[in-house]
């Protein structure tokens, strides 16, 4: 018995011991690691230079057949950077006469990392000379010159389009005169242009998955009344930039589909017969910082007047409207989201800056944006009186210094 008790404790204590042995040790597995560093995406940038150089006819660099009686003629190696402040004109002609005519040479390169389409537009101003002069506008590498009517200068600077991968230039020469014929009608009389040269994305290069069309709806940005009404009628994704009038209508019918941005720069003055139409089954998104500003010169008091089955939704910008803003009617909806809206004047002491047509299945819903003078949750434009906000957002109030009172929808707490 004793023989075993002993046994026993001899048995307790090295385990007690292998325990202790075991005290601040771990257990290892087999492991095996690899390190990649430096991972980084970086964007791709889209840039442009353009120089423009006056004629030199002491170089033979050119011959054109119809250009400088067919002798030969170049450019001076010292030209105008045309990206920066301040500018000069690189067209200033003055006491001009029939017969005369000069040249400019236009390089444009993409200093860029992406692939870039390039046009450039004309932005013309008739001051009575036009029918007087011709131009062409030839592309040095594939181009012949053909004598055209100076009115056709925008629309062929429109239809020219040049693609450029990274660091590569194209060269234009801009040749123009006064018709020999020209008669003393035209005495006193001017014709200006400004020259603009837009680069967006060319659908060039590949995304991750080999699919080249992921930037497919890159497009032009829109300076003028005709390619923003056109744009907007044929759909896709429509820029406006810069200042301009818009007097026509933009009729969307049918399935057309198009989205609108509005740069930081766009002011847009809507005067005359301007108006986005919708019709049928057409949308139209509607977003950025820029504005659409009606004046009183408009014969319809509306921005944005939608019909059918459309829809407009309205995510950002400033809308000042004659009357309306926004009229829906038939089946039409309309969402907006933010922005800023106001009218030039009001009706009856209400305004009426969104407004459904009486007896029509339209609807307004609204989920943020401010509006002047105007409380989208207690609309007097309908009767009985409507709320237009959307269920879970309020209306909060703000009056300012000049007696307007701002209502700005907002999420409810």
């Amino acid at each position: 018995m004793n023989k075993t008790k002993k046994s026993l404790l001899f048995s307790g204590l090295a385990l007690m011991m292998s325990a202790l042995l075991l005290v601040g040790t771990t257990f290892a597995w087999f492991t095996d690691s690899v390190t990649n560093k430096g991972n980084v995406i970086t964007s791709g940038n889209l840039s442009i230079e353009a120089m423009a150089y006056d004629v030199d006819t002491a170089k033979d660099t050119y011959t054109i057949p119809g250009v400088n009686n067919g002798n030969a003629f170049g450019f001076k190696d010292q030209g105008t950077n045309l990206k920066g402040e301040n500018v000069p004109a690189i067209i200033n002609e003055k006491l001009w006469e029939p017969g005369v005519s000069n040249a400019k040479l236009l390089t444009v390169t993409n200093t860029g990392s992406l692939a870039t389409n390039v046009q450039v537009k004309f932005d013309v101003k008739d001051g009575g000379l036009m029918n007087a002069l011709w131009f062409d506008f030839i592309n040095v590498e594939n181009g012949q010159f053909t004598k055209r009517p100076m009115s056709q200068l925008a629309a062929l600077g429109d239809a020219t389009t040049v693609t450029l991968e990274a660091k590569e230039s194209v060269s234009f020469i801009l040749v123009y005169g006064m018709n020999e014929e020209a008669g003393n009608e035209y005495q006193g009389k001017d014709f200006s242009a400004d020259v603009k040269i837009i680069a967006t994305q060319a659908t060039v290069e590949k995304d991750g998955f080999g699919n080249p069309n992921y930037d497919k709806d890159a497009t032009f940005p829109v300076t003028n009344n005709k390619s923003f009404v056109e744009s907007l009628e044929n759909g896709g994704v429509v820029t406006a930039t810069g200042a301009f009038d818009w007097d026509t209508v933009a009729e969307m019918k049918g399935d057309t589909k198009s989205t609108l941005n509005l740069a930081d720069d766009a002011n847009i003055t809507v005067t005359k017969d301007g108006i986005l139409d919708l019709k049928d089954n057409a949308e139209v998104i509607i977003q950025g910082k820029g504005a659409l500003n009606q004046d009183m010169e408009s014969e319809i008091g509306y921005l944005i007047r939608a019909a059918g089955s459309s829809k407009v939704i309205i995510k950002d910008g400033v809308f000042v409207g004659g009357l309306t803003c926004v009229q829906a009617g038939d089946n039409a909806q309309v969402e907006i989201y933010g922005g800023h809206f106001e009218a030039l004047v009001d009706w009856g002491g209400n305004y009426w800056l969104l407004n459904l047509i009486d007896n029509s299945e339209a609807s307004i819903k609204v989920y943020g944006g401010t509006f002047v003078n105007y409380d989208p949750s207690n609309s007097k434009t309908e009767s009985p009186v409507a709320n237009f906000v959307a269920d879970g957002y309020k209306v909060v109030s703000e009056e300012k210094d000049n007696g307007d009172t701002w209502y700005t929808v907002v999420p409810e707490d």
